[in-house]
This record gives C-alpha cells, sequence and structure tokens, in this order.
C-alpha cells in the first residue's frame, strides 16, 4: 500500500496530506513489519482420546531475509580444519561448539537450522515452541523450499527423545515420552548431494569428552533410518530435486 501511494505520487506529481498521513501510519505499524508466519499461521495438536485441540506457543530469532552468516570461515579461524559445508568436519564442528552452548545455558538450546543456498551462503532459523507441530510444519515448509530450487544442504540441531524402536511412534508425542530411553542432543544433515547424517549424543554424557570422541568417530550416514527420520520430507524434496535434474 505504501509503495501504491509512493508510485501514484509520482503519476499525478502532487501530494496529500491524507496520503502522506497514511503513508507515516504504515511505516510506524508492527502489522508492516511483522513476519507473515505470525500473523497468518497457528500451530495445533489434536489428542483424538480427549477430542480436544491444543494451541501451540512459539518463538522465533528474526534476521533480516538477506542476512548470511559465514560460519564455515568462523569455524576455520576457530581452529576446526576441513569445515566447508557440505563437509562431515563442519557437522562435528557445530556439534562441538553448540555441546558447549548447551551446557553454558544449563542444558537448554532452541532448534535451529543451518539452511545453505547455492552461493554457499549460510541461513540461521532457531525457533521454540510448546509443541511437535512447529517443528513437524518447518520441516514440510523447507520442504517446498527446496523444490522450489536455490537449497543446497540444510542442518538442524535440537534436543530429542531416543526410543528402544519405533512401536510407540503412532502415539501422540506427549504420550510417548515415557517410553524413551535416553535425553539427547541431536544434529541432522541432508543435502542435495548429502546422504542422510545424524549424531545422536546423550544429555548426560556431554561432559565426557572420551564418549564424545567416541560418538564422532562413526560414521554418521550409519546412525539413522531415514524413513522414521524428522528429515524424511526434505529426503524425499531433494531427491524429486535430483530426478528432476537427471530427466532434463
Amino acid at each position: 500500500m505504501k509503495c501504491l501511494l509512493i508510485e501514484l505520487y509520482k503519476i499525478v506529481n502532487d501530494k496529500s496530506d491524507i496520503c502522506d498521513s497514511l503513508i507515516k501510519k504504515i511505516e510506524e505499524s508492527t502489522f508492516y513489519t511483522a513476519p507473515k508466519e505470525y500473523l497468518f499461521i497457528s500451530d495445533y495438536v489434536y489428542y483424538p482420546q480427549k477430542d480436544l485441540f491444543e494451541t501451540g506457543e512459539r518463538y522465533q530469532i528474526l534476521l533480516p531475509e538477506e542476512k548470511t552468516i559465514d560460519i564455515a570461515t568462523m569455524f576455520k579461524n576457530l581452529g576446526f580444519r576441513d569445515t566447508i559445508y557440505d563437509s562431515k568436519e563442519f557437522l562435528k564442528a557445530l556439534i562441538k561448539v553448540h555441546i558447549v552452548i548447551y551446557l553454558q545455558q544449563n542444558n537448554k538450546i532452541m532448534p535451529t537450522f543451518f539452511i545453505v543456498d547455492s552461493h554457499d551462503k549460510c541461513t540461521i532459523e532457531s525457533f521454540d515452541s510448546t509443541i511437535r507441530t512447529t517443528a513437524y510444519r518447518k520441516i514440510n515448509d523447507l520442504a517446498q523450499r527446496v523444490r522450489a530450487g536455490g537449497i543446497k544442504h540444510i542442518t538442524l540441531l535440537h534436543e530429542c527423545y531416543v526410543y528402544e524402536n519405533f512401536k510407540h511412534h503412532n502415539k501422540p508425542y506427549v504420550d510417548r515420552i515415557q517410553y524413551s530411553t535416553q535425553e539427547a542432543l541431536a544434529f541432522y544433515q541432508i543435502g542435495k548431494y548429502i546422504k542422510y547424517r545424524v549424531y545422536t549424543l546423550d544429555v548426560k554424557k556431554l561432559k565426557d569428552r572420551q564418549y564424545i570422541k567416541e560418538t564422532l568417530k562413526k560414521r554418521p550416514e550409519d546412525n539413522g533410518v531415514i524413513e522414521n527420520s524428522l528429515f524424511y520430507p526434505l529426503f524425499l524434496a531433494f531427491r524429486d530435486i535430483r530426478k528432476h535434474e537427471k530427466m532434463k
């Protein structure tokens, strides 16, 4: 609306006090600057046994859309080697840094996406929520962005529960927690030409350097089943991109 009024000024070569006042109100309005996600999207979870909907609360660190961070160079300056974005060493460096952050924050960390585009620019999206629906929605939104093109790979870190098997995964999230065997800090990575990688670390052992060392020695491609993963929609999206490129 503001742009329309400015263009009209150029066409008619005149100004109006009413239009000037409207432009000023638009500029001062929080609606004008609020992200569309927070204006038009609400997250819910449905409990069929109780026939009840729960509304979720969510939080997000908002950076300008054009704001990208060269984390790979930052890691290199900190002494990490071979930390290009699609390397396993980058994932390991990310893990080591965020273990320290997690412990410094009294065992709390916001789920965070590291999204690398085709120009090797990394965007960081940190968020938190009271229900899991928000994370699932964000994953599916990212999958749509992958299909639109321009994203090379995505890394996610978050806290999670670990289960002995997947037989309880059809239960609502709040109900299946009681069957968990471990609380963990998990790191997932997948990309256009990166196989699904995952590291899961027991939060009770994060001060044990030998445990961390032994965990990071394992091949991250062997640590998870993509079909049962939070990242499965992203796996399908990147697979579709590869198929489309082969058909050209």
